[in-house]
């Protein structure tokens, strides 16, 4: 459980802050809780949950700025599961707890329960907590403190870079000294120096002393350089009878020296070291020979070129071994007997020109046919993709993916086409794309909530309708008016509850002149009115299907009514237009109420709702049969 999460409480938080909450209170943990079932942590815990027992054996100390280590034992004979525990201050106070789902140890009635933990407080000084019993923390082991270590293995042994864990010696055994790590060696005798074979054991000076002196008594003296007595081993030293026969005599070896110095001379004479002419054909015949080019100024893998020929080509490629031998290599290009240059890589130049057309095969996903431009981040190219394919534009990333195609030309039609909309000198054409319906000779509408501006002249017209002729056209018969004829302009009016102006006169930055309004009359069933708006007077005058008002209530009548300020002539017959309910009488107020109503409605009845002390009244207006 190294390095455990410690949750604190905040109760354990605040007993932690000293009296004038400048700093940390000195507090001991004196007990443990333990929780013999899982729990769900709360910074308000005053105890710890599912809490089994307190165990006052609990030794610990600090060994790092937010680390304490602790040992918590119990050698009763409880049997219990430990899933959690908490710790438990000089004070009473709980400090923090910790828990997890599976259990952390299970204590029999023989055993003793030993549990040692590295608890981590996260944002808590832990430099003043200190424990009550510190007979028996068992904290980690360091080089200036004893405690609990663990046993290195002896692979851990061999690699020699863990500074925590313990050698045994059976680990220790296994680490032997070779040529490149230091470790246990085994000394070897006479007999395994003397033979000389042996690799894997050492030599004292005293073994090399002897094995010297040996060598030496069979010489005869220290200076002679071969033995005088036969060889009777492969491991002895030659003797001078047989040394003709084994190795180059005196003679041999100043000819061979001499012939070497020569050619050396000759070498030199014939080849420049430092920049000079050479003159005649050079040769250089084989299967395999090459010429090759070092620069000493860079590295072997970068600077050394060779050039060769081979298959009937000539090759040039670039060394990528490390000792120079092309045992690896990166081909750079190859000519064939042709002319034909093929190369990995593009060819980059000031100008590039050609004796004849430039005539690219198809494209076929081959790496061929294209003409390709670009440097090291962005690459262009252009081909025909096959025999009788598309002409294509296409733009590539660095490794080589595809970055986007900006447009093609159709092979059949020879058609344009553009991935993504061009500019026009610096202009974005519109199309079907980004005008929705457009208003073409064929019509069209616009988004909702935009409109049109007109702007017009003296004798021009800004908005010309033609009526066109017979049933096609906006002509025809009054009564038809609301059945199939067409307007010049319609206007929607989808909720009887709301006024819709038609049109409205403005004088821009002064003020709103006229307007005129259609209204339903707030259901389905009745009359509809269209309103004047002039001014600063609101409905200044009504049009409804049977009169005509003013703003101040006077009525106009048509022919086919009678005057309301005359009086109808004996025995004439009239008829009601329609019952309107107007204001309320409340006859529970008491006193004198008085509620005339406009003209020219009589009164034709009254109404009253339940048992209510409120009387409505009700009128209608008078036209002659």
């Amino acid at each position: 459980m190294a390095g455990t999460t410690i949750n604190i409480t905040d109760a354990g938080r605040a007993a932690l802050v000293n009296a004038d909450h400048t700093g940390t209170a000195a507090r001991k943990i004196v007990q443990a809780g333990i929780a013999t079932a899982p729990f769900t942590f709360d910074a308000g815990l005053q105890a710890l949950p599912n809490e089994h027992k307190r165990l006052a054996t609990i030794s610990g100390e600090t060994i790092a700025a937010d680390t304490v280590h602790a040992t918590i034992r119990d050698d009763s004979a409880d049997q219990y599961t430990t899933y959690g525990f908490g710790l438990y201050l000089d004070n009473g106070v709980l400090l923090g707890t910790y828990c997890q789902p599976t259990p952390i140890m299970e204590k029999a009635p023989v055993a003793i329960l030993l549990l040692a933990v590295d608890m981590v407080f996260k944002q808590l000084d832990v430099t003043a907590l200190s424990f009550g019993d510190a007979s028996f923390a068992n904290p980690p082991a360091t080089a200036e403190r004893q405690g609990v270590v663990e046993l290195a293995t002896a692979q851990e042994t061999i690699d020699g870079t863990d500074a925590h864990r313990a050698v045994t010696p059976a680990a220790l055994e296994a680490r032997t000294g070779t040529e490149t790590r230091t470790g246990l060696v085994q000394l070897a005798t006479d007999a395994e120096v003397t033979a000389g074979r042996n690799g894997a054991k050492a030599v004292t000076p005293k073994n090399l002393a002897l094995q010297l002196a040996k060598k030496a008594d069979l010489a005869g003296s220290a200076e002679q350089a071969f033995a005088v007595a036969p060889a009777t081993s492969e491991h002895q030293a030659v003797p001078l009878g047989q040394a003709d026969e084994r190795y180059a005599t005196p003679a041999s070896v100043k000819d061979a020296k001499d012939t070497a110095t020569d050619a050396l001379n000759t070498a030199k004479a014939a080849l420049p070291t430092a920049g000079g002419d050479m003159s005649g054909p050079i040769n250089l015949k084989g299967s395999s020979v090459e010429l090759q080019l070092t620069d000493t100024q860079q590295p072997i893998r970068l600077g050394r070129f060779r050039l060769v020929s081979s298959g009937g080509q000539l090759v040039i490629d670039r060394n990528t071994a490390t000792d120079g031998s092309f045992s690896t290599f990166v081909r750079a290009c190859t000519i064939d007997g042709n002319g034909t240059l093929s190369t990995p890589a593009g060819v980059l130049a000031d100008l590039f020109k050609t004796r004849a057309n430039v005539n690219l095969p198809a494209h076929n996903d081959d790496g061929r046919g294209f003409v390709e431009f670009g440097g090291d981040t962005v690459i262009w190219r252009l081909f025909m993709h096959g025999p009788t394919g598309n002409l294509i534009l296409g733009s590539y990333n660095v490794d080589g993916k595809n970055r986007h195609q900006p447009f093609y030309i159709d092979y059949t039609s020879g058609k344009a086409c553009f991935s993504s909309r061009p500019t026009f000198n610096g202009a974005t054409p519109w199309d079907s794309e980004n005008l929705q319906e457009p208003l073409t000779a064929q019509g069209g509408s616009l988004a909702f909530g935009k409109g049109l501006k007109f702007g017009a002249s003296w004798g021009q017209f800004p908005l010309h309708i033609t009526a066109g002729f017979g049933d096609s056209g906006l002509g025809g018969a009054w009564v038809d008016w609301n059945t199939y004829r067409t307007p010049a302009l319609q206007i929607d009016c989808p909720n009887n509850q709301a006024a819709y102006m038609g049109i409205r006169w403005t004088q821009w930055g002064q003020r709103h002149l006229a307007a005129i309004e259609a209204y339903a009359g707030a259901a389905n069933w009745t009359a509809p009115i269209i309103a004047f708006h002039i001014g600063k007077r609101t409905l200044a005058w009504k049009f409804g299907e049977d009169d005509i008002s003013r703003w101040d209530g006077g009525y106009l009548w048509g022919t086919w009514n009678f005057d309301p300020g005359s009086k109808a002539t004996r025995g004439a017959t009239a008829q009601t237009n329609g019952v309107a309910e107007f204001g309320a009488i409340d006859i529970s107020k008491g006193g004198n109420q008085t509620y005339d109503l406009p003209a020219p409605y009589v009164m034709c009845g009254l109404r009253n709702v339940g048992n209510t002390t409120i009387i409505y009244l009700r009128g209608t207006y008078l036209t002659q049969q």
